[in-house]
């Protein structure tokens, strides 16, 4: 956020395309005015799962991202994970993946704090008893950092972004100001 620091996503395994890619590892380089420097590892790869769409808070001081067993891509197994800027505390957010296999991907920070909880909003296919297609729709879910900081799960339970088509895929949320 502060604009000195850029993610990206480092592709250690099969790649067969920008989104179908197998081995991420989240990385983290300085911009130093026309160079990069680093990478630094924030997560590093893993034999057993992919890890991408890295994305930091507000504040700078937490970075969300997805850890699946597939591809990256619609990954059925895709969930929201929180680490620490220097990867030291990674987090599971069990409230807001809701359980296993939703699709839970793309998330992204609100753009400002509220008090002493931070907002991410994400793509994910759980139920929408209303009107529930089964397609990706937009969910939210507060996350306290005091909570993550103890190395406990920060997120809430998320709540459906109304306003959105139920007859068609919702990937990618955005954040403006008014």
């Amino acid at each position: 956020p502060d604009g000195n620091y850029i993610l990206a996503v480092r592709i250690t395994g099969q790649e067969y395309s920008d989104m179908d890619f197998y081995g991420g590892e989240i990385v983290e380089y300085e911009w130093n005015g026309g160079d990069l420097s680093g990478p630094e590892v924030i997560v590093p790869r893993s034999s057993s799962y992919n890890y991408y769409y890295p994305t930091y808070s507000p504040d700078g001081e937490w970075i969300a991202f997805n850890r699946s067993s597939g591809s990256a891509y619609a990954a059925s197994s895709a969930e929201l994970f929180l680490s620490s800027r220097d990867g030291s505390n990674i987090i599971r957010l069990d409230n807001a993946n809701g359980g296993t296999n939703l699709q839970n991907s793309f998330s992204r920070w609100g753009p400002l704090p509220d008090d002493d909880v931070l907002w991410l909003a994400y793509s994910s296919v759980l139920d929408y008893p209303i009107d529930d297609r089964g397609q990706p729709q937009v969910w939210v879910s507060a996350i306290e950092p005091a909570k993550a900081e103890s190395g406990e799960d920060p997120s809430s339970s998320p709540f459906w972004l109304p306003g959105q088509e139920t007859n068609s895929d919702n990937h990618l949320p955005f954040w403006w100001s008014k």
